[in-house]
């Protein structure tokens, strides 16, 4: 994330970082929450709750 701020995040927006693509879950005044998007079905994306681990 290198040159990436807090403020250019959003909820539901995609990201790329080390070579995967992410969605942003949630924004706090601390931390970035965020979904990997390499599942094999993308119903697993719908939620939250999401069938998908989330990382901050």
């Amino acid at each position: 994330m290198a040159g990436m701020k807090q403020a250019d995040f959003v909820i539901g927006g995609e990201f790329m970082m080390s070579g995967s693509r992410w969605r942003c879950t949630d924004v706090g005044t601390r931390i970035v929450v965020a979904i990997k998007l390499d599942a094999p079905d993308s119903n697993w994306y719908n939620g939250p709750p999401y069938a998908v681990a989330e990382y901050y």
